[in-house]
C-alpha cells in the first residue's frame, strides 16, 4: 500500500454558546491553513461536532466549509461526535436515529459545498451509535481502531491505526491513518 503524507486539520466547534469564541477563531484557522498548506502535498479536516439537532449540524459544516474555502482540500473532511470519558457532551443523551441524521446532514451539506466527507469513529461508534445501516451504503468511512488488523465487518476507506505516536521534530503525539483511497487523485 502506497503511503501517503497527509495532514489532517483537527477543528472543534461548538456552536450553541460559544459563538462568539468561533468569530475570533476564523482567523487563527485560516492563518493555519495557509502555514500548513505551504509543507503538505494533501490536506484535510476532520470536524469534531457537538451537533444535537440537524440545524445545527448544517451550521457546523457550513462554518466548516467556510474556513476551508479558498484551500486546496484534496482529502475529505472528516465528521466525528465525541463523548467524553470523563465528562459529559451534549450529544450523549441523543439516540442513534438522531445521531444518524445529524452525521447524513453535516456530510450532505460538506458535499453540497464541494468537499468529499467522510465519518470518522470507532467500530464500536459506527455500530452501535448511529444507524450504519442507513448510512454505510452512501457514506464512506474512517476507521480508527488501533488493533494489528481491524474487526470491523464493513468497508472503509482510511484506518487510523495509531492515535499516540511520537515523530522526531513534532511536539505531541499524533494519530496515524493509511488512507486506502488516493483521493488526492480523485
Amino acid at each position: 500500500l502506497k503511503r501517503m503524507k497527509t495532514f489532517l486539520l483537527d477543528f472543534s466547534a461548538f456552536l450553541d454558546s460559544f459563538s462568539a469564541f468561533l468569530v475570533a477563531l476564523r482567523p487563527a484557522l485560516t492563518c493555519f491553513l495557509s502555514f500548513i498548506t505551504t509543507f503538505f502535498r494533501v490536506i484535510g479536516a476532520c470536524f469534531s461536532s457537538q451537533a444535537v439537532t440537524e440545524e445545527e449540524a448544517k451550521e457546523e459544516a457550513l462554518f466548516v466549509a467556510g474556513i476551508l474555502d479558498g484551500y486546496d482540500i484534496s482529502y475529505p473532511v472528516a465528521f466525528r461526535m465525541d463523548s467524553f470519558t470523563y465528562d459529559s457532551a451534549r450529544t450523549d443523551s441523543l439516540d442513534a436515529e438522531t445521531k444518524t441524521k445529524i452525521v447524513k446532514t453535516f456530510l450532505d451539506t460538506i458535499e453540497e459545498e464541494g468537499y468529499q466527507g467522510v465519518l470518522y469513529g470507532s467500530k464500536d461508534f459506527i455500530l452501535t451509535e448511529v444507524l450504519y445501516e442507513k448510512l454505510l451504503e452512501d457514506t464512506e468511512v474512517w476507521l480508527t481502531e488501533e488493533k494489528p488488523v481491524p474487526d470491523y465487518p464493513y468497508h472503509f476507506h482510511m484506518w487510523e491505526y495509531a492515535q499516540a505516536e511520537k515523530i522526531k521534530g513534532i511536539n505531541g503525539s499524533i494519530g496515524l491513518t493509511i488512507s486506502f483511497v488516493d483521493y488526492a487523485q480523485r
